[in-house]
């Protein structure tokens, strides 16, 4: 397989990359301009059926459209391709001869790097666990110091229930992220946004790891990447929350479902959140946002039980809060609660009411919602 540039192609290969990065601002027609990019590569590899460049991009525009299985199938092929050509393509010395072999080794190494992530990212966004691991252990392998590997590493193991090993690979993430910090003081290019933005992806998703295991950490990621504009809220959403547009419409598709009545513009009296199988939140709106105080970055993957205050934490009614979720989840009925308590963000104890009611998570399962106001 040559290394392909047809100059016929560059005007298909140039606008959907222009998509890609427009959609990438996270302007409101984001998945029109992503599908558009998928239009577009595909049409290039109607016309070059080997072209990498197509299947790479292609392959990294199909996850955040959650088309992962089709990801999976693009970036397989960059990567057959790839490993040959890294191989292939390391020059014996550093003469100006080989510079364009250089050259060539440095982008594939970079796209091999990158389709390693992806494939991470897709499989762990499948709850393809196992696989996501493997694949990570190769990144690891082809770069020890890949602090991107190790934060998903960690999203593999804790989705698989090994905890233990999720907290270490969360905290080698977190070294390897001060190190990558220290580096780029040193090179005096803290304020380039590009590599910064990409090293704050990594923290930002061990930081939220390590939260959903109840581990706080004294650095704070999120607020000094918002503060200095590194990431702006949507990207740092998506990395804490890739799926809560999904869970989104799950919960509202079981209100409707069960006749429960939600007008999504109550949000100013009404809060909807939800969590998992594992009791972390999935899902926090606005309306929960300003019951709670947390902001939903803060909120999403932070256990739910978080929002109970300590008197409430007896094994007594530990076993009765469960005994609902069980009912709830097991009947398929919703329950209203006149009248609990919860704390806020600012330690403020609240009363407030709620309907319990289950919702279809992504991967079939069910789990638990609460539609919840402040009761005065």
């Amino acid at each position: 397989m040559a290394l392909p540039n047809p100059t016929g192609l560059e005007g298909l290969l140039e606008q959907a990359r222009q998509n890609y990065t427009q959609a990438n601002a996270y302007p409101p027609n984001r998945t029109a301009l992503l599908e558009e990019s998928v239009r577009l590569y595909s049409k290039v590899l109607e016309i070059d059926p080997e072209n990498i460049d197509a299947y790479f991009f292609r392959g990294s525009v199909y996850i955040p459209l959650g088309e992962f299985d089709k990801a999976i199938s693009d970036l397989t092929q960059v990567m057959i391709y790839d490993s040959t050509q890294a191989t292939n393509l390391t020059p014996e010395d550093s003469k100006m001869g080989n510079a364009r072999d250089i050259f060539a080794r440095d982008i594939i190494l970079y796209r091999i790097h990158a389709t390693y992530i992806n494939m991470i990212n897709a499989f762990n966004r499948m709850g393809k666990f196992s696989e996501a691991a493997e694949i990570a252990g190769k990144a690891i392998e082809f770069d020890p110091k890949d602090e991107h590997a190790y934060a998903m590493l960690g999203d593999s193991m804790l989705g698989a229930g090994n905890n233990s090993e999720a907290e270490t690979n969360y905290q080698r993430a977190l070294e390897e992220v001060n190190s990558s910090l220290k580096f780029m003081e040193q090179m005096g290019a803290l304020h380039d946004k590009i590599p910064m933005s990409s090293i704050f992806r990594a923290a930002i998703r061990a930081q939220a790891g390590l939260r959903k295991l109840g581990i706080n950490i004294k650095d704070d990621y999120l607020n000094v990447a918002l503060g200095n504009t590194i990431l702006i809220q949507q990207e740092i959403d998506e990395i804490i929350a890739p799926d809560h547009k999904k869970i989104e419409e799950m919960v509202y598709a079981s209100l409707k479902g069960q006749d429960i009545a939600y007008d999504p513009s109550s949000q100013e009296s009404h809060g909807l959140l939800a969590q998992d199988a594992k009791g972390a939140l999935v899902y926090y709106d606005k309306g929960a946002e300003r019951i709670f105080g947390y902001r939903r970055n803060e909120a999403i993957g932070m256990p739910s039980a978080s929002l109970v205050p300590n008197n409430h934490t007896s094994d007594e009614y530990t076993r009765a809060r469960q005994a609902l979720f069980d009912r709830v989840i097991g009947t398929g009925i919703p329950e209203t609660i006149s009248e609990t308590q919860r704390i806020t963000k600012s330690g403020d104890v609240i009363n407030i009411q709620a309907v319990v009611f289950r919702y279809a998570l992504p991967n079939g399962k069910y789990s638990i919602a609460a539609l919840v106001n402040k009761v005065s």
